[in-house]
This record gives structure tokens, sequence and C-alpha cells, in this order.
């Protein structure tokens, strides 16, 4: 489950022009807020293979796009997967990104390690009641509630920014591949089709560009999903 429960005013839609809409700012909540914790998704589960989404505007005036999305994401693997990305839960909580299952479960709280239980035999009946194991598996500073440094927010962000620089002048393959962050993109325009739509949309049929003409229908504009993956890419 991964939940991207955040909160902007009125005022954030009404600061610029470009704001709340599909031609400029390309969707909402999803693709700007929620996108980051998507990439996590797919980085943890793998390719997904369906969509079944609902969006709207719940809480914002004058915007072609959501602030609130749910959705349902079928991996290849049989793996299934909650979406949630808002910009109408006020105040604003934090992000949380939570992994369940027979062996065990963990949850990441803001970018920190909240908990991790994992069974230790074949019998995961047996070991129910054991420990939260978080401060195993991580050191203090990234246990949830440890102090931040005021940097914490951008440090993601420079962590791509050096390794795409370091990739371009070792001549190597960055940590993150263009297809990979295209195939994150891709989600997102599962989730505005299948809403649009009001079924489920396989992800593979949107790299394939079998959606083209119904995403330029419902986001305003000619700009396809297969002319920004490109020809490269594997359907």
């Amino acid at each position: 489950m991964a939940s991207v429960p955040w909160w902007r005013g009125q005022r954030y839609y009404d600061s610029a022009g470009w704001r709340g809409t599909w031609e400029q700012d390309g969707g909402g909540a999803t693709i700007n807020q929620g996108v980051h914790t998507v990439d996590l998704l797919l980085w943890l589960f793998g390719r997904p293979e369906e969509v079944f989404a609902y969006t709207g505007v719940l809480a914002h005036e004058r915007v072609e796009v959501e602030d609130v999305a749910v959705a349902a994401i079928r991996f290849a693997d049989g793996a299934l997967a909650v979406l949630h990305a808002t910009t109408a839960a006020y105040p604003g909580l934090g992000v949380r990104l939570q992994v369940h299952g027979s062996q065990g479960s963990a949850v990441i709280h803001d970018d920190q390690l909240e908990y991790l239980h994992t069974a230790d035999g074949p019998d995961p009946s047996a070991y129910a009641d054991g420990p939260d194991r978080s401060g195993d598996a991580v050191p203090p500073s990234q246990l949830r509630g440890a102090t931040k440094p005021d940097d914490a927010f951008v440090t993601g962000h420079l962590r791509q920014y050096h390794d795409t620089v370091e990739a371009i002048l070792g001549g190597r393959r960055p940590g993150v591949t263009a297809v990979e962050a295209l195939l994150d993109v891709a989600v997102v325009k599962a989730v505005y089709l299948s809403a649009h739509l009001r079924r489920p949309v396989s992800v593979p049929a949107v790299l394939a560009g079998d959606f083209d003409d119904v995403l330029a229908a419902v986001e305003g504009s000619a700009a396809t999903v297969s002319s920004v993956l490109g020809a490269g890419v594997a359907r």
C-alpha cells in the first residue's frame, strides 16, 4: 500500500496559470505528487500488468486535474497494491509505503523505517508475536522519529543528480534508466485512463500505444505515450 496524503490549498493552484492543467502540469496529485511513490512500488514489485482507478476533484476549484486518486495495481507475479495520492488531505500527512506478505511486513513512513517484522521459520504463526526488528535493519538515523537534516527533502534528488552525472562521465549505466522511469509514467497514464474509461487498463497496452487517442482526448493535447516512450521500449 502506498499513500501520499498531502495538502495543497486553493492558493497553490491559483499561484500560477500552469498549475492544475493537463497541458502544462501533465495531471494532478498522481503525476505531480504521487509519482515518486509509484516509482518505489515498481522498484519493489516489478512490472505492473493492470490498473483500476478512480480520480476526482473534491477539494479545489478551477483545476482540470485530479486532487484525489485511488488505484489498485496488479503485478506480473500476481502481487496486488493500492495507491492513494491526494492534495486534499488537510493539513497534510506523511507518505507511507507498506509491504505485507505471508512471511513479514514492513512500513516506511516519510522515508524512515517505522516497522519491520519477519518470520524466522516455515510456520509464520509461531513467530507472529515477535518484536519489531526495525532497529536491526537500519541505523538509528533512519528509524521513524529520528531527527532529519534540514536538507532531507532534497537529499534523494541530489543523489539522483550525482548518479546521472557520474554515469555520463564514467560511461556506465545509471542507477535508474529512462525505460524504468518512463514505466512509472505509463502507470500514471493507466490511472488516468482507467478513471476515464471506468474499467481496468493494461499497462503493456499503454506502453504499446493502444490508448494514445484516448489519452489525447483525456489530456486535451496531442501528446501521446508512444512518442514519449520512444521506439526502444519493450512492449
